[in-house]
């Protein structure tokens, strides 16, 4: 935990140390639910081919109140969110948000999301943003 909080403070004061440079994502997708929910998750595969590290320090969706990385573990039997504050990728790293395990957490959104909508979320990484594009769907692609 301790780690954690001292490699966010270091992205915060290093800024581009922690580009978004060489980011890419695949199979970015957020799942479909009924109109009315209040969270949505979001998932897919992030890969760092630049030659830094990368540090995702936050998300943020302009059709969301708020967009978190959470996390899905079993403890004692039962499943809890445990929340992140940040995601590093190791030059030539990968990592996935999938059910059950990383994700994004979208909350309240302003409008309904219907199947093949799309959803534009900005990544940070230290003073630098990128736009990633998710697709909402109903399961994996």
């Amino acid at each position: 935990m301790r780690h954690r909080h001292v490699t966010w403070l270091l992205g915060l004061l290093c800024g581009s140390a922690f580009a978004c440079d060489g980011l890419v994502v695949d199979a970015a997708w957020i799942r479909a639910t009924p109109p009315g929910a209040k969270m949505l998750a979001g998932y897919g595969t992030f890969r760092n081919d630049g030659d830094a590290p990368i540090a995702i320090t936050g998300v943020e969706g302009a059709g969301f109140g708020h967009v978190m990385l959470h996390e899905t573990v079993i403890r004692n039997g039962q499943a809890r969110m445990i929340a992140h504050d940040i995601l590093e990728i190791a030059p030539g790293g990968a990592a996935t948000l999938a059910p059950g395990g990383l994700h994004l957490m979208l909350m309240h959104p302003a409008t309904p999301l219907a199947e093949h909508d799309t959803v534009v979320l900005e990544f940070r990484c230290g003073d630098r943003r990128a736009p990633v594009t998710f697709v909402v769907r109903r399961g994996p692609p």
